[in-house]
């Protein structure tokens, strides 16, 4: 994409885009003595002042020729688009054929402030998502997250191999940047957007149900706006369960020791299993519905949720049902009172995801998703 700032210029950071690595592979001692041999023979030859007939494959002559070239302001000096050749050009018009091509083609669009800001964010939003649900090593997730990573360069390859006037150019952009995260993640060249204010104004939403970070246990970890949980411990909902007939859904991302239910505030998040008091109705990761520290039904053993299953749930203030991918388990439970939020707990690497609105798969009829009291009246 092209850069530009509100002056027309573009101030290049002087800083490499990843640490350099310090991979060093083993080789065979054969191998090794023999490199060891030819780095020992290239010093000697050079750092002995009176070693004669050094040999260059260039003469005096070639050598100041080809310096003129490099010197020269006046002309661009590239590889051809295919080939391998170099090719001279004008300096002036090989950025008119540039600056032209960003303008005309539709390929290429002028950022926003607002616009590089926000992906900037989503970024580093991800980034923290996956270390705090310990998909990457704190390692990568440093290598990832880059301060001030290299800028690239935009430059065009001219296609000598038409042979048309002028000659058309192949736009490329070089700079040490991950191919699979390249498209996001080279938008933070742009340094000179500072930390400053977007500029952008919200708009006005209702309130979304999700986790809630108020009512959770002291080592859970609520990631992905509030619809992913991980670490160790339980999390309610941020919203009550006051509609007569409510729907919604869990997704095992990953799998271990976890339950999904309903559970009143007065539930110790902190102390997993629930279920061991009156205070929550849960489906545990074994298939077993447990309330007060009493086993109310169970799932059959061929339909216990495996990594990537979505677990559904009903309730109605009278008792809770579960689906498996959007079938009816037949498995309702019931003895919990007052009033009731969605409630989860992880432990063991599980990783659960949760769906307040815009389901997996349809609710059940006459069921809806989780409304807040101020939009039921």
């Amino acid at each position: 994409m092209f850069f530009k700032n509100q002056v027309n210029t573009v101030r290049i950071v002087d800083t490499t885009f990843k640490r350099k690595s310090t991979f060093s592979p083993i080789l065979p001692s054969n191998v090794e003595c023999f490199v060891r041999t030819c780095e020992k023979d290239i010093y000697n030859l050079y750092a002995n002042k009176h070693v004669k007939n050094r040999f260059f494959n260039l003469d005096r002559a070639e050598y100041n020729s080809l310096m003129n070239l490099k010197n020269n302001d006046d002309i661009i000096i590239t590889s051809a688009d295919k080939g391998g050749g170099v090719v001279l050009l004008d300096r002036v018009e090989y950025i008119k054929t540039i600056e032209a091509t960003l303008i005309q083609n539709d390929t290429y669009e002028e950022l926003t402030l607002e616009g590089v800001m926000s992906i900037i964010k989503n970024v580093r939003d991800e980034l923290y998502d996956i270390l705090m649900c310990r998909q990457v090593s704190k390692e990568m997730f440093d290598f990832l997250h880059i301060e001030e990573p290299l800028v690239p360069v935009l430059k065009g390859l001219p296609k000598i191999h038409k042979q048309i006037e002028p000659i058309p150019m192949r736009p490329i952009v070089s700079g040490s940047v991950l191919k699979w995260w390249y498209n996001v993640i080279s938008v933070c060249c742009l340094r000179w957007c500072g930390d400053g204010s977007s500029g952008h104004i919200p708009l006005k939403e209702m309130p979304a149900v999700q986790l809630d970070t108020q009512h959770m246990g002291t080592d859970v970890v609520i990631v992905k706006s509030g619809r992913r949980i991980c670490g160790t411990g339980a999390c309610l909902a941020n919203a009550p369960l006051h509609q007569n007939k409510s729907y919604f859904e869990f997704k095992v991302q990953s799998t271990g020791v976890w339950g999904m239910g309903v559970a009143t505030q007065k539930a110790n998040l902190n102390q997993i299993p629930l279920g061991r008091d009156l205070h929550s109705l849960v489906l545990r990761h074994d298939g077993t519905l447990y309330h007060n520290n009493e086993e109310k039904n169970r799932l059959p053993a061929n339909s216990l949720p495996q990594e990537g299953d979505v677990v559904g749930i009903s309730y109605d203030h009278i008792e809770m049902n579960l689906y498996l991918n959007g079938k009816d388990m037949h498995c309702p439970a019931s003895g919990i009172r007052g009033t009731v939020y969605p409630v989860v707990y992880v432990d063991d690497s599980a990783i659960l995801d949760c769906q307040f609105s815009e389901f997996y798969y349809t609710p059940p009829q006459g069921y809806e998703k989780i409304l807040f009291e101020q939009q039921i009246f």
